[in-house]
């Protein structure tokens, strides 16, 4: 891959850094827009946001990939990302626990359904382990 690590090691490594944590913070911010805007019924502006923010989160991934946070071997990249999915639930109970002491009921229901989609994030990449690598 041409790309791949190009940049590490080189006087642009702490820009693309920088450029990277940029578009990692763009996606999310596009992303909690588009929540409070579909919220608010705004179903295609949120639509529109999402995209953006999809489009910031690949900009980023094409930095992070410049700068060598990935390696050509996905096996064992993707396996460890599967375990650490897979462990979503458990490891944001506590944060969980204490939404629903703090009576923040909402926030509790919400990072819950955060974890069970990073478990079935885990369960598709194992199965994509399994069908491609």
């Amino acid at each position: 891959m041409g790309i791949l690590g190009a940049t590490k090691g080189t006087v642009l490594e702490p820009q693309i850094e920088q450029l990277l944590n940029l578009e990692k913070d763009g996606s999310a911010a596009y992303l909690a827009l588009a929540y409070v805007a579909r919220q608010q019924g705004h179903a295609k502006l949120a639509e529109e946001l999402e995209h953006i923010g999809a489009d910031e989160a690949r900009h980023a991934g094409l930095y992070a990939i410049m700068n060598g946070k990935v390696t050509e071997d996905l096996r064992p990249v993707l396996a460890n990302i599967a375990k650490q999915e897979l462990k979503a639930e458990i490891a944001l109970a506590p944060i969980v626990d204490k939404c629903r002491e703090l009576e923040l009921y909402e926030v509790a229901d919400e990072i819950e359904k955060a974890a069970k989609e990073e478990m079935r994030h885990g369960a598709i990449i194992h199965g994509l382990i399994e069908k491609y690598l």
